[in-house]
């Protein structure tokens, strides 16, 4: 089962406020593409017409709109806010209570450093799936089918040569997120072995003491914690090779729109405020696949952790009451 499809018992309860906000950030990210298409009669307005009235009739509308659109970025930024507050917390609840219900074997396996990691620190990741994801992709979805139409009503050999990159910055997203995912739960493995030594050490500390322990504690706590730093230093330099190389087929991108789109507007077969327009329009379909990419990245990292407390939430305790079975009081 997917990682999203096992977070959907969760998110159940807060359907509607979760597809409110979906609908908030769509209608947010439609309004984004309209303002940009008015930059094209407000640059012609300025540059070729020069006529005042028409500068005046679309700076208001201009304004209108970013009240609009401000006024529905609060909204669904609090209710993505608020919903993956009350997720997060319920999954740590349920889970919380499913440890309450294992048996002891279980805990004889685990430690409770390692317990206490996946409680704590792998389920604040669950809000990069609850939430995050599904409203990047309804917006960047809009971005991307609305400029898509948009560019192609325009200028449909422009569009082309930024149509051509999209699968190549999606394939990069791929490779670098799927090499970001082993290196986070190697990451989110250290962290919890670090938890352990913290938790039996402070936990024992007059043992340790007695038996004079503190060197070879220690030590055992740096040779995890120098694993640690290795893994996040690998970590860093994936992320820093990732963000170039998008950045860098972006500016390619631009620079082919700019060197076309110049000529035809040099041949006159394309207003100074269309080539604007269209460039801000390749800027916003670029962006979301970057974003996208991302995004991607993120959610492998978030899925090493998810996997391990749902692989949690999976175990079932050696002794199962029989059906119909009274509780003691």
């Amino acid at each position: 089962m997917s990682s999203f499809g096992q977070l959907l018992p969760f998110l159940r309860p807060y359907r509607v406020k979760f597809m409110f906000t979906l609908l908030l950030v769509m209608a947010t990210a439609g309004i984004n593409l309209w303002l940009i298409r008015l930059t094209a009669p407000l640059w012609d307005a300025l540059t070729v017409h020069r006529d005042g009235a028409m500068v005046a009739q679309t700076a208001i509308m201009l304004v209108s709109l970013f009240f609009v659109q401000a006024v529905l970025s609060v909204g669904h930024l609090y209710l993505k806010a608020w919903i993956s507050q009350h997720v997060v917390a319920d999954v740590r609840r349920h889970l919380f209570q499913h440890l309450h219900g294992l048996s002891l074997n279980f805990f004889a396996k685990r430690r409770t450093g390692e317990l206490l990691s996946r409680l704590m620190n792998d389920v604040g990741t669950i809000q990069v799936m609850a939430t995050e994801t599904p409203v990047d992709v309804a917006k960047h979805g809009v971005i991307l089918c609305g400029a898509t139409a948009f560019l192609i009503y325009m200028n449909w050999k422009l569009c082309v040569v930024i149509l051509f990159l999209l699968p190549l910055l999606v394939l990069v997203g791929r490779l670098f997120g799927t090499r970001l995912k082993a290196l986070s739960i190697n990451i989110q493995d250290q962290t919890a072995a670090l938890s352990v030594i913290v938790e039996e050490v402070l936990s024992r500390i007059r043992v340790v003491k007695s038996f004079v322990q503190g060197n070879f504690e220690q030590q055992r706590f740096s040779a995890v914690l120098s694993q640690s730093i290795h893994f996040g230093l690998r970590r860093a330099m994936v992320l820093a090779l990732f963000i170039p190389v998008i950045t860098f087929l972006t500016f390619s991108a631009a620079a082919g729109v700019f060197f076309y789109g110049g000529s035809q507007v040099v041949k006159g077969t394309m207003t100074p405020g269309e080539l604007f327009a269209f460039v801000l329009f390749a800027g916003i379909l670029i962006g979301p696949v970057g974003s996208m990419a991302r995004l991607f990245s993120k959610v492998k990292e978030a899925q090493g952790a998810m996997e391990r407390v749902f692989g949690i939430l999976a175990t079932q305790p050696d002794i199962v009451d029989v059906p119909g079975a009274i509780e003691l009081p």
